[in-house]
Parts: C-alpha cells; structure tokens; sequence
C-alpha cells in the first residue's frame, strides 16, 4: 500500500511540476533569452512551494529544510527532463 501511495504521489507531482508548469513555463518565456533557466527556477520554486502544506505535520524549520532540498531537486529534476526528453527518468530519480 505505501508503494503505492509514493509511486501515485510521485507521478502527480512529476506530471504537474515537469510536465505541466514546467512545459507551460517554457512556453511562455519562448522569446526570452534566459528561456530554459527561467523555466528551470520557476517550476522548482512552485515545486518546493507546493511542500508548504506540511507545516501542518511537522514544524517550521523542518519545512524550511525540506522547501530547499525541493528547490534543488527540482531543478535537478527539470534538468533530466531536458536530458533526457521524457518524465520516466524524473518520475525514477524521484522514487528514489
């Protein structure tokens, strides 16, 4: 059962952060030089942002901690997006 709560949560949060805001970012900013790297930081900011929800489980400062390594997993995420032109390899890294 918890295998597969993680793998449903995971391929909703790779489908709505890569796949959904992050294609839509890429879009919007298509005639901006910094196209890919704006796209990158914004859908990570959302991502990480979208974990504020647990400070009803855990305290402040866990939150915080856990809003950062989002952030950065987020943008190691969009990378292996771009890499490798699929979510499967996100969707892993993510379950990992």
């Amino acid at each position: 059962m918890s295998l597969l709560a993680m793998t449903t949560a995971v391929f909703f949060e790779e489908h709505l952060g890569r796949g959904l805001i992050f294609g839509a970012l890429l879009v919007y900013f298509k005639h901006h030089k910094w196209r890919t790297q704006l796209s990158i930081l914004l859908s990570a900011l959302l991502f990480s942002m979208s974990h504020v929800i647990n400070l009803f489980n855990q305290n402040a400062m866990q939150t915080l901690n856990q809003m950062l390594y989002t952030f950065a997993f987020g943008c190691l995420a969009s990378m292996l997006y771009i890499r490798s032109g699929s979510l499967l390899i996100p969707f892993l890294a993510h379950c990992l």
